[in-house]
């Protein structure tokens, strides 16, 4: 038996005829309240799982599950669960590596096409809009005894999801086409992939500018990094900010940070040689991973069934062109959909210690 047929063998069983255990169960479980444990007592865990509480308006969607919801969790509720949702409609089969095609076409056809046909319930189709905390209290601060003095601050707010999708269901290309750009510029932004792109190249120079202004230039930092969830089929995503400090100059160095984006949308927007560099980070990148069968593995992922967004064999056969197609107007434009001006923002400061800091 070859590793092709054990691998589809596996998928069919688990499809099909999987044993469901207790004492799997039971190990699951433990493995759930161990990871709950150590988030709530590290300092980036417990700041952000308080962040993303208020942020997402209490979702439990969003956040660690609980001590009491794991331990209350049957067999049957845990299998009636993973079943609704490892169904046929939904089912997108991408395989890569040194095979033969004819073998593989007569083992998909036998462990695949053997599959009874189901559909995931409505509910579970996740096209709801991101929730979010209406709220004019945006700030918290956490304290954690420890023996070590640190500090983490996070600046957070909304964002497209990685196709592009705003909370409101619009797209950036809705937002883009009131500009009324030429037919060019339109036909460049109108590719499945641009908002993709796009997106990915915003946060390389954010990530830049961070590290540039909050490290080298006030020495604020150790670390700062610009983040996007890119949800994939949720309406929207969050972008978070997270950068290290003394705990002394926590409060400085979230300052910073927001002064950072207060800036590239306003008094220091963004360039061309911000792009340019950009560019060659992602096509580098690209070009290292394309050599790996995991790769192509992840890019193929949702290309047959239609079910993520826009997505087709032109967001892999293009990815290069598009990169190269963006322009510093695009990515300023964009940088108009995130929630960057200081109402939108939600930030957060945590702190450990022996005792609460005294901020410079």
């Amino acid at each position: 038996m070859s590793g092709t047929e054990a691998a589809l063998q596996v998928v069919h069983q688990i499809l099909t005829g999987y044993v469901w255990e207790e004492d799997a169960l039971g190990r699951a479980k433990q493995g759930f309240i161990q990871s709950h444990e150590t988030l709530t007592k590290s300092l980036e865990g417990l700041t952000t799982e308080k962040l993303m509480t208020k942020v997402s308006d209490n979702d439990q969607r969003f956040l660690s599950i609980p001590y009491k919801v794991t331990k209350s969790l049957t067999l049957d509720q845990v299998k009636e669960s993973i079943m609704s949702q490892l169904t046929t409609d939904v089912l997108d089969i991408s395989i890569c590596g040194d095979i033969d095609l004819s073998e593989l076409e007569n083992l998909s056809l036998k462990y695949l096409g053997s599959i009874p046909k189901s559909s995931r319930p409505k509910e579970l189709l996740f096209d709801r809009p991101l929730p979010i905390q209406e709220t004019s209290s945006r700030h918290l601060e956490e304290f954690l005894h420890d023996s070590d003095d640190r500090a983490v601050a996070y600046v957070a707010g909304t964002a497209p999801n990685r196709w592009g999708v705003l909370r409101d269901g619009t797209t950036l290309l809705d937002m883009m086409k009131a500009t009324k750009p030429s037919l060019d510029v339109l036909k460049r932004w109108e590719h499945p992939l641009f908002a993709n792109v796009a997106l990915a190249l915003l946060r390389e120079v954010v990530n830049r500018r961070l590290f540039s202004e909050v490290r080298e230039q006030k020495r604020l930092t150790y670390d700062a990094n610009f983040h996007m969830t890119s949800f994939e089929l949720l309406q929207g995503s969050w972008y978070l900010v997270t950068v290290t400090a003394n705990p002394s100059k926590a409060k400085k160095a979230l300052q910073a940070c927001k002064e950072t984006l207060f800036d590239l949308s306003q008094s220091y927007p963004i360039t061309q040689d911000n792009v340019e560099g950009a560019k060659r980070v992602l096509i580098n990148k690209n070009e290292n991973e394309i050599r790996t069968n995991q790769h192509w593995v992840e890019v193929m992922g949702g290309v047959q069934g239609g079910l993520v967004g826009c997505k087709d064999i032109s967001c892999i056969r293009d990815y290069t062109d598009v990169v190269n197609s963006v322009t510093a107007k695009d990515l300023q434009l964009i940088l108009t959909s995130l929630g960057v001006k200081e109402q939108e923002m939600f930030t957060a400061i945590g702190v450990s210690g022996k005792s609460p800091p005294t901020y410079e």
